[in-house]
């Protein structure tokens, strides 16, 4: 395959997260990126746990007309059951604003483990990406959940282009 020739950002989280609150580079840099998105979010994220913020941004993603579409992990396919138990809880509401959600379950013939150490599933997603109105991706590291959020110093790319925004949607 050829490369594909972009503009790309790199999006790093200050280590000084951990202890201060108020550092948030990444989740500050996606809320201005959904704040401009104009037709379609697509979201596939391993450990989606939303919090009240991106509920909201999501709300005025969605009285814009903007489609938002989201893949996780069901919960057979979720080898982390605390993250099992916060998706739930915001389930319902992604629902009620719109969002069209999808869940991978794996085959019905896979053997299912539980892992303390998120290294029990093999049917489950782990990739965490972004394409904003097929012209801009961001992939990393970035969960939707309050640990990727508060505490973790992630990273992502942010990479502008359309022809590779449609190589992620395939």
């Amino acid at each position: 395959a050829a490369l594909t020739w972009a503009k790309i950002e790199a999006l790093f989280d200050r280590p000084e997260k951990a202890v201060d609150s108020s550092v948030h580079d990444i989740s500050d840099r996606l809320s201005k990126i959904l704040d401009e998105a104009s037709s379609e979010v697509l979201v596939e994220n391993a450990y989606a746990v939303p919090q009240k913020d991106m509920i909201d941004n999501i709300a005025r993603l969605r009285r814009r007309g903007v489609t938002v579409r989201a893949l996780t992990n069901s919960k057979a396919s979720n080898d982390v059951p605390l993250v099992v138990s916060g998706y739930q809880e915001y389930r319902e509401e992604l629902l009620d604003e719109g969002v069209e959600l999808y869940e991978l379950k794996p085959a019905a013939d896979q053997k299912r483990t539980w892992s303390l150490l998120s290294a029990g599933s093999r049917a489950g997603l782990h990739t965490k990406a972004m394409i904003v109105d097929g012209k801009l991706v961001m992939i990393g590291s970035y969960n939707l959940d309050p640990r990727s959020a508060d505490l973790n110093s992630e990273l992502a790319l942010l990479v502008e282009s359309e022809e590779f925004a449609e190589q992620v949607r395939e």
